[in-house]
């Protein structure tokens, strides 16, 4: 059991030097993170339905539908037309609408005295 902790110990320290740069970028990928507010109740079965028809945009997207504060939030790891996934949504009988999101501004990590 030890020597196999060793040996993939080792072997995972060797992965950079055998792995080219674009398969590096792969490993580290930007998220794009999306808000919508949708409008009426939507049902799990209609839910569904628009989750797997988004996710033609980017297959890892991830999407989250808050029903009480009637929020939907989707992250991707590619850019997609925000309009794209209102009008998909649409087809399937789901009104949603973009929002704004707001990010707090940085606090400076260090003062001067």
């Amino acid at each position: 059991m030890r020597i196999t902790g060793i040996l993939l110990g080792a072997l995972l320290c060797q992965l950079p030097m055998f792995m080219s740069a674009q398969d590096m970028n792969q490993l580290i990928q930007e998220e794009h993170r999306y808000q919508f507010t949708v409008s009426g109740a939507i049902d799990p079965q209609a839910e569904k339905i628009v989750v797997e028809a988004l996710s033609g945009f980017d297959p890892r997207m991830h999407v989250d539908i808050d029903r009480p504060y009637n929020l939907m939030k989707v992250l991707t790891y590619q850019p997609v037309d925000a309009e794209a996934m209102v009008v998909v949504a649409a087809q399937f009988g789901v009104t949603l609408s973009t929002r704004r999101i707001e990010l707090e501004p940085e606090e400076p990590k260090f003062t001067e005295q």
